[in-house]
């Protein structure tokens, strides 16, 4: 019996599982512990890569060709997502370590920034690492931001050995595209940072140069050029007469365009409905190139003769007649303020009810000014320009005659001098918001920080602005002035925001 039980004991397999779950428990515990921390390493991973990605694209918004890109891109990246105390701080859930020593491992405050001029795509390698103590930031084109080594304390792999996983780091690097679309490349040095954008611009007045002027003569002056290659757009020099870039964008930090620019004036003043000897070739396409606006009053009249008329004041004809001869004559344009002749005020200064007062009395039958809809009560000179291109207000104005003389019968002689705010027919041009285009009569053009800006350096562009052409370039001085007035934040054709339409600026992760 008693062998019999101890052979049946041996032989019975019965709960021999077992004792193999308790051989293999240390290996099952050591492959789950293994399992549990690597997911929290890859967590962390994408934690730490995330903070990279987004530090290094805030770098780069910053990269905008300015001595102090590179310091400024580290103190954006740093304040909005290295910094505990911000409200956008980037955090690990994971980390053991605290690397502010502030008490807390979750926030990621420790970045380390390296910076290059350029990047060889074919090797995929940046190029030129510049330094930010000694190098000039307006040579920095790409960042890379790395994320300093983060080390997670494992919970359950110590059962086979591995107590940390030892420093993790991440790192991105990203750079700045830039484009600058559907503007003609001209600038403007704004007075102040704000210039542009404040309701209180609204209206003001700006002489600007179509080349350096005695005061600034190494610089672009107080209006300049941008150096953009619209290269389907035929000859450089004819830019300023063009209707629009067609959707035409052009990447890049944009530089600025010093030198002699003269040969633009002559396209320019086709605004005006002034084709000079010097802009033969220059003619009103279908497209709006070249083309004159619809409501002018240009500098060039017409010199109409009256013979043995019954008064000496014999009026302008309504419209330009056939064969009598242009001339120019200065009365003719577009008015400025009455005060700006006397002296007594500055163009810059805006409009005041008083000074619409003689162009009322003049061109409009003594009407108030105040029939003209305006936004800041007195009519700027765009919204004065509005209405009389809209509201069937462009007369014929007599600026000037010739001393008329007396026949024997008691008939005058004479000649009238008569500004028409309509050009000739063949030259007008009516603006088609359906293909982006303004009135010829309004440039959106850069508002720029022309500080230490010297030749041909990278523009910090503070906005893009639309501006009113007052009256055509001044062919007769040597800085080719002109005249303008601000009409606000640039916008597209019909209204609406121009933001990003004309200057846009897209931070992309290259690695």
């Amino acid at each position: 019996m008693r062998g019999r039980s101890s052979k049946s004991f041996w032989g019975d397999q019965r709960g021999a599982v077992a004792p193999l779950y308790a051989i293999l428990l240390f290996g099952l515990i050591a492959m789950a512990g293994v399992g549990f921390d690597y997911g929290r390493l890859m967590a962390m991973d994408s934690e730490l890569q995330n903070a990279a990605d987004q530090a290094a694209l805030a770098a780069a918004t910053q990269l905008n060709g300015q001595t102090d890109a590179m310091n400024v891109a580290m103190d954006a990246a740093t304040a909005a997502f290295a910094t505990a105390a911000s409200d956008f701080v980037n955090e690990t859930r994971f980390s053991n370590v605290d690397d502010d020593g502030d008490g807390d491992t979750r926030p990621i405050t420790q970045l380390s920034f390296a910076f290059w001029s350029d990047y060889d795509y074919a090797a995929d390698e940046p190029e030129g690492l510049l330094d930010p103590a000694t190098d000039d930031g307006e040579d920095a084109r790409f960042v890379q931001v790395t994320v300093n080594g983060r080390e997670v304390f494992y919970a359950l792999t110590p059962v086979v050995g591995a107590i940390s996983s030892g420093d993790v780091t991440a790192s991105a690097m990203a750079t700045l595209e830039q484009s600058t679309c559907d503007v003609v490349p001209m600038m403007f040095c704004a007075p102040n940072p704000d210039f542009g954008k404040n309701p209180e611009d609204i209206g003001k007045g700006m002489r600007l140069h179509m080349l350096p002027n005695a005061t600034d003569a190494f610089t672009p002056g107080n209006f300049g050029f941008l150096d953009i290659d619209y290269d389907t757009q035929g000859n450089p020099n004819r830019r300023l007469g063009l209707n629009t870039q067609g959707g035409v964008c052009v990447s890049g930090v944009v530089d600025s365009d010093p030198g002699d620019r003269a040969a633009e004036v002559p396209p320019f003043n086709t605004r005006f409905d002034r084709y000079e000897n010097s802009a033969n070739g220059l003619r009103c396409g279908a497209d709006g190139d070249f083309c004159a606006a619809q409501n002018v009053r240009q500098n060039y009249v017409q010199r109409q003769p009256f013979t043995n008329k019954a008064t000496s004041t014999w009026p302008c004809s309504a419209a330009p007649t056939n064969n009598d001869p242009w001339v120019n004559k200065p009365e003719g344009g577009y008015p400025k303020e009455s005060c700006i002749a006397a002296g007594t005020c500055n163009f810059g200064d805006g409009v005041t009810a008083a000074d619409w007062a003689p162009y009322m009395n003049r061109n409009h039958g003594g009407a108030s000014a105040s029939t003209v809809p305006s936004e800041t009560g007195v009519a700027t000179r765009w919204e004065m320009y509005q209405w009389e291109r809209d509201g069937g207000h462009m007369n014929a104005v007599k600026v000037g005659s010739d001393p008329p003389t007396q026949r024997a019968n008691g008939n005058w002689d004479g000649v009238n001098y008569c500004s028409y705010p309509t050009p000739k027919p063949a030259n007008v041009f009516t603006p088609d918001e359906s293909l982006n285009q303004k009135d010829r009569r309004v440039l959106t053009v850069a508002a720029v920080d022309c500080t230490g800006l010297n030749g041909r350096e990278p523009v910090k562009i503070l906005r893009w602005v639309d501006i009113f052409l007052v009256d055509s370039a001044n062919t007769n001085t040597s800085d080719k002035e002109f005249m303008a007035e601000l009409i606000g934040p640039a916008k597209p054709p019909g209204g609406g925001s121009g933001f990003q339409q004309f200057g846009r600026g897209k931070a992309v992760l290259i690695r």
